[in-house]
C-alpha cells in the first residue's frame, strides 16, 4: 500500500510537472508561479470550458424540464461529459499504461504490477473527472438554478460519480485496444490520428443532434419519444440522474462490474502488451566486399 501510494504521488506529480517545474530554465518554479499556473488552469478548465457547457445546459433545461423532459436534459449532458472525457484520456491512458519511459525502470524493481497499474489508472481517473465534471458539474448547477430539487441533487452526484468510473473503463478499454493494435503496426502515428478523427467525429455529431433536438419542442419531444421507445438504456440513465434511485443503483453496479471486468484485461495483459510494445527493431547488416 505504501508503494502505491508513493506511485500514485508521482503519477500525480507527472501531469502537472510543468506547473512545478520550468523546463526551459531546468529549475523549479517559485510559489507565486505555481499559483499562477494552477490560476490559469482553472481559468481554461472553469471560466471557458465551464462556462461554454453551461450556457449550452441552461439553453436545454429551460425547455425541456418545463414539459417532464428532465431525464432527455441529462441523457443529452451524459453523453457530451462521456465524449469529453474519453477524448480528453484516452490517449493519455495509452502513453502513460504503455508507453511510460520509466516502465522498464519500474518493472526491474520488486514492484508489483497491481502497484503500477493502481498508480496509473489513478492518474488517469483524475483527468477524468477533470473533463467530465466541466460539462456535468454545470448542467446540475443550472438544473438546480432554474428547478432545485434536493433529491434531483444528491441522485445527480451520485450519478457523475459512477459516469467517471465509466469514463475511465472506457478510456483504460480503448487505450488498451490502442496498444494492441500498436504492437501490429509499425508506424503508431497512424492509430492516433485515426482514433483522433474518429473521437472528434463522434463529439461533433453529439453536439449537431443536441441542437438540432433543441430548435423547437416539437422535435425534443420527438427525440424523446424516440429514445425511450427505442433506447431504453438513456431513458433509465436520464431516470436514475432525475431521482429514480432504483435505476442509479442498477446503473451504479453496471458501470462497477464493467470497470472490474476491464481491470482484469489489463492486469493479465498489461506485461505482454508492454514486452510488445518495447520491442527493438533489427538492424539488417549488408556485407560489403573488402578491397585488398
Amino acid at each position: 500500500m505504501f508503494v502505491t501510494k508513493l506511485l500514485i504521488k508521482k503519477e500525480l506529480q507527472q501531469i502537472f510537472k510543468s506547473y512545478f517545474y520550468n523546463t526551459k530554465k531546468n529549475k523549479a518554479r517559485s510559489k507565486a508561479s505555481i499559483i499562477l499556473c494552477f490560476i490559469g488552469f482553472a481559468a481554461v478548465m472553469i471560466g471557458i470550458l465551464g462556462m461554454m457547457f453551461g450556457v449550452l445546459a441552461n439553453s436545454m433545461c429551460a425547455t425541456l424540464s418545463i414539459y417532464g423532459l428532465d431525464w432527455l436534459y441529462f441523457v443529452l449532458m451524459t453523453l457530451m461529459s462521456i465524449v469529453m472525457g474519453v477524448f480528453g484520456t484516452v490517449f493519455t491512458t495509452y502513453s502513460s499504461l504503455y508507453m511510460a519511459k520509466d516502465n522498464d525502470m519500474l518493472l526491474s524493481l520488486p514492484i508489483p504490477v497491481r502497484s503500477i497499474l493502481i498508480s496509473r489508472i489513478f492518474a488517469t481517473y483524475v483527468m477524468d473527472i477533470m473533463y467530465a465534471g466541466v460539462v456535468f458539474i454545470p448542467a446540475i448547477i443550472v438544473y438546480c438554478a432554474n428547478d432545485f430539487s434536493f433529491k434531483v441533487l444528491i441522485s445527480s452526484l451520485l450519478f457523475f460519480i459512477q459516469l467517471t468510473l465509466f469514463i475511465l473503463t472506457l478510456s483504460c478499454a480503448l487505450g488498451y485496444v490502442v496498444a494492441k493494435l500498436s504492437t501490429k503496426l509499425k508506424n503508431k502515428s497512424y492509430i492516433t490520428t485515426i482514433a483522433s478523427l474518429l473521437l472528434i467525429g463522434i463529439y461533433y455529431f453529439v453536439y449537431y443532434k443536441a441542437s438540432v433536438a433543441l430548435q423547437s419542442l416539437e422535435n425534443a419531444l420527438f427525440y424523446g419519444d424516440i429514445l425511450k421507445d427505442k433506447v431504453y438504456l438513456l431513458y433509465l440513465l436520464g431516470q436514475a440522474c432525475t431521482g429514480n434511485f432504483l435505476y442509479l443503483i442498477l446503473v451504479i453496479l453496471v458501470s462497477v462490474v464493467l470497470f472490474m471486468m476491464v481491470w482484469y484485461l489489463l492486469k493479465k495483459s498489461f506485461l505482454k502488451i508492454l514486452s510488445a510494445t518495447n520491442k527493438v527493431e533489427k538492424l539488417k547488416v549488408k556485407k560489403l566486399p573488402v578491397q585488398a
